[in-house]
């Protein structure tokens, strides 16, 4: 794999986690509680709400900011050279 295509994919996989997570949140949040009542309870929204999508947008934040250090690092970083007489 290439290093931009597994750039790409971090930033996919921070993409990813931050979409299903603010997604969920949206859509249980502004969907009318008449709609949901048939499939979806209301202590099923509230254990979604507090317990799993705050880790899906914090694993989003997470690869995010992993995939920016990993970037500015390896662009940062040059090519070490080792002394004239040194074996690798």
């Amino acid at each position: 794999m290439t290093v931009r295509a597994y750039g790409e994919t971090r930033w996919g996989a921070s993409a990813l986690l931050l979409a299903r997570g603010i997604g969920v949140e949206v859509l249980l949040l502004t969907t009318s509680t008449t709609h949901l009542d048939s499939s979806v309870s209301a202590s099923q929204r509230a254990w979604t709400l507090a317990l799993w999508n705050p880790w899906f947008i914090a694993g989003g934040l997470a690869f995010g900011f992993a995939a920016l250090r990993s970037g500015r690092h390896t662009d940062a970083q040059a090519p070490r050279q080792l002394p004239p007489g040194c074996a690798p």
